[in-house]
């Protein structure tokens, strides 16, 4: 539609945030990924421990939907049903310019709250010719 401003698409990876509008198709809007403001579920967390805006716990907010519905989330449910806490989190994609398709998911037993995201795994990554 031209001239909308309606947004289409949302997402982060940690390092940018970003946004793309219906009038102009296939451009992003980007700017470094926020860091969350305000307080913490737990007074022992502070800014040092959390992550700039990634993943669906950015998404839900942009949606209106609050940070307790990512915590909410099937998989963390499922996991700390069984005291499982996830730690580290990394997404694997073909290539750079392919999106993930697969996220893997590294979970301890009776550990506190916490999760390092890794880099991208990707399959086929770029080689430098020589």
């Amino acid at each position: 539609i031209e001239y909308s401003t309606m947004v289409t698409a949302f997402g982060g990876n940690a390092k940018e945030f970003g946004i793309k509008v219906a009038g102009l198709p296939g451009q992003w809007f980007t700017a470094p990924a926020p860091m969350m403001k305000g307080r913490y579920t737990s007074s022992k967390y502070t800014e040092k421990d959390q992550l700039p805006w990634i993943g669906d716990s950015c998404v839900v907010e942009c949606a209106g939907l609050g940070g307790m519905a990512a915590a909410a989330s099937p998989i963390v449910c499922a996991l700390r049903a069984h005291r499982l806490e996830p730690k580290r989190l990394r997404l694997v994609a073909q290539t750079d310019a392919h999106p993930p398709y697969l996220a893997l998911l590294e979970a301890k037993k009776d550990a506190h709250p916490g999760v390092v995201v890794e880099p991208a795994l990707l399959l086929h990554p770029k080689t430098e010719k020589t």
